[in-house]
């Protein structure tokens, strides 16, 4: 900071007379130390960026004079640098981009299907008959939901119009195939019950519960031979053990036409024909009766008869959009060709009711205007296809009716086809395709029906084993598990004869 010089010491003339040199040494000193002082603050000044204020100076007191003094060093200071604070950058706008235009992908070429044929191979080893001589008939075949095939049918035995029951189970390969019995050699039927043959229809009949095999069967008591019995059997670890304890599972008299057996809902169904009072009428009407693995329960209800003086005849089973229906030939009088009625099942097993669906509840027109011969089949389609079918033989040609929820509930006019043809049944594989199977003078034929329409694709396919063999009238056609490829039975040169039709490339 400024100093104030100091005042000149007051000294007598006779002193200063004696004392010149000393004095300017003084002055020189002081001099030296001003300029010290100046030169100390401007390294102040150029280091810290000292300065003199806008105020008054602090006075500087007067220092007292050495005669030999030695100037103060200039002290060192190391400063602490300060960070300089790195500026913000100022950011450069950034310019949208004009958006490239996305190309317009060219439309993906749909795969040209891969042509297909439905190929067929036998899989019965030359015929499956368990006695030699016997007669066979009546064969049915049925896919597990674990993919085993059983295959079941009748052989005459002792007599000609007496049947024994027969299953056997498919090993499962289809290049070296090996069929095995398992109703023991014996038949279904125990010691001296048989099945008659004027009765049997479907004869034994195959399902399944809860992953466990169900057969059943009416026979006939040699001791009553009026008296017809429905049993119905499970097969479990290689034992066949009936479901009600001794008994059979009729419901008051004697049972009468073949058996129809489906699931539903987790419970097994099984419907036949009862006689009336005593059993030596002809009427007869429909009686079912549902299985949850312990417990049989009547679930007809009596709604299904239609009149105590008509007499039943064949039934089948199936279902459709979640339903389950029921379908079986009736004669409209006595000596009066017979009329197929289809009724419609609540869903309550505890408390059961069936709506007539055919053309007039409880009446006797049924949905059939010309005759209806025995069996009846009926079949449940989805998909494009969807509607309720129910196919019989009026005698001459193959007649199918369709009945679906997308027309007013109302069945169409029936569709006639097939000279001479008898006994069609229907199956639907994955690719939605409605197949038809039924015999025409001698030869067992499939056809296929378009999808979504009422429309048979003309001709069909023979599949016979043996082209100059003749096929009976009584056979069957299944689909396996995964409904990609069918199975078909039948009787022919008096075996059973089975083929697997599978869709293969066509090479």
């Amino acid at each position: 900071r400024p100093l104030t010089a100091a005042a000149t010491p007051t000294v007598s003339a006779s002193a200063s007379t004696r004392q010149p040199v000393s004095n300017v040494k003084l002055i020189i000193k002081i001099v030296s130390a001003v300029v010290t002082v100046s030169a100390l603050i401007g390294v102040l000044v150029s280091q810290f960026g000292i300065h003199s204020g806008g105020g008054s100076p602090t006075p500087t007191p007067t220092p007292t004079p050495t005669p030999t003094s030695t100037p103060t060093p200039t002290p060192t200071f190391t400063a602490t640098p300060i960070p300089t604070a790195t500026p913000t950058p100022t950011p450069t706008p950034t310019a949208t981009p004009t958006p490239t235009p996305t190309p317009t992908p060219s439309p993906t070429p749909t795969p040209t299907p891969v042509p297909t044929v439905l190929a067929w191979s036998t899989i019965d080893n030359g015929g499956l008959r368990q006695n030699a001589s016997a007669t066979v008939a009546y064969p049915a075949t049925f896919v597990t939901s674990n993919g085993i095939i059983y295959q079941s049918w009748c052989e005459t035995a002792y007599s000609p119009s007496l049947f024994l029951g027969r299953v056997a189970r498919f090993n499962g390969d289809f290049d070296n195939p090996l069929w095995t019995i398992i109703d023991g050699g014996n038949g279904m039927t125990p010691t001296s019950y048989y099945i008659p043959a004027t009765e049997a229809l479907q004869c034994i009949v195959l399902s399944e519960l809860q992953s466990t095999l169900y057969a059943a069967w009416a026979q006939v008591d040699p001791q009553s031979p009026s008296s017809m019995e429905m049993y119905v059997y499970k097969y479990s670890g290689g034992v066949w053990t009936n479901t009600n304890s001794l008994s059979p599972i009729n419901v008051l008299w004697t049972a009468h036409r073949g058996p129809s057996m489906t699931t539903f809902q987790s419970k097994l169904f099984v419907g036949w024909m009862e006689l009336g009072t005593g059993g030596g009428g002809v009427s007869s009407w429909p009686r079912i009766k549902s299985f949850d693995g312990t417990t049989w329960t009547r679930v007809d209800a009596g709604s299904l008869q239609i009149s105590p003086s008509l007499e039943g005849g064949a039934s089948a089973f199936t279902t459709f959009n979640n339903s389950l229906y029921f379908a079986w030939t009736q004669t409209a009088a006595s000596g009066v060709t017979p009329r197929v009625h289809v009724a419609k099942f609540n869903g309550n097993v505890q408390s059961p009711s069936w709506q007539f669906i055919d053309t007039s509840a409880n009446g006797n027109t049924g949905i059939n205007s010309i005759n209806a011969l025995l069996p009846v089949s009926a079949f449940g389609a989805s998909g494009a296809a969807s509607s309720l079918m129910v196919g019989w033989s009026d005698g001459t040609n193959v007649q199918i009716a369709r009945w679906s929820t997308n027309t007013n509930n109302t069945w169409n006019s029936s569709l006639s086809f097939a000279t001479a043809a008898a006994q069609p049944l229907m199956v639907q594989t994955t690719d939605g395709t409605v197949y038809l199977q039924y015999t025409q003078s001698g030869s067992m034929l499939i056809r296929k029906m378009l999808n979504g329409t009422t429309a048979w694709v003309a001709g069909s396919t023979k599949i016979n084993v043996n082209p100059a063999d003749t096929a009976s009238d009584q056979h069957s056609l299944t689909t396996t598990t995964d409904h990609s490829a069918m199975v078909s039975s039948w009787v022919e040169s008096n075996k059973v004869r089975i083929r697997y039709g599978q869709f293969v490339p066509v090479s």
